[in-house]
């Protein structure tokens, strides 16, 4: 048998200024199962994403991950699942254990999680030795 990642059913989504944009959306995502989500710009693709993990609201519709449903278990739901977007998801005024932290804390991780998790993350990337150097400055040199 195998096991629903990421189920999305009767999804509905508008902006307050846009058409609808989801009107009873479904997917089934598996665990193991390579997915891709292609389209032109306004299609919908980050929009989905981010309700998906919970960065926009849930309003109609349901979303489960790894059975753990999104309105009622956001905070573990949300532990399941990551999203990179495509464009940099950094602030070049800030350092990189800096960004890791506040990434970490908008996801509500715990303080020192966060800061293990970062100087691990800092050492596999080879980082660590600029982890007090703002990003900005990365491209001087």
């Amino acid at each position: 048998m195998t096991n629903q990642a990421v189920v999305v059913k009767d999804l509905h989504f508008k902006y307050a200024t846009a058409p609808s944009l989801f009107d009873g959306f479904e997917i089934q995502i598996n665990e193991g199962q390579r997915f891709g989500i292609f389209g032109p710009n306004g299609a919908g693709k980050t929009t989905l994403m981010s309700i998906i993990t919970g960065i926009l609201p849930l309003v109609d519709g349901s979303i489960t991950i790894f059975d753990h449903d999104l309105k009622q278990e956001k905070k573990k739901a949300q532990s399941l699942i990551g999203f990179v977007p495509q464009d940099f998801s950094f602030y070049d005024v800030l350092t990189p254990m800096e960004n890791l932290e506040f990434f970490g804390i908008w996801s509500n991780v715990d303080k020192k999680k966060i800061n293990a998790l970062s100087k691990d993350i800092l050492q596999v990337l080879g980082l660590y030795e600029v982890r007090n150097k703002n990003v900005r400055r990365f491209r001087e040199g």
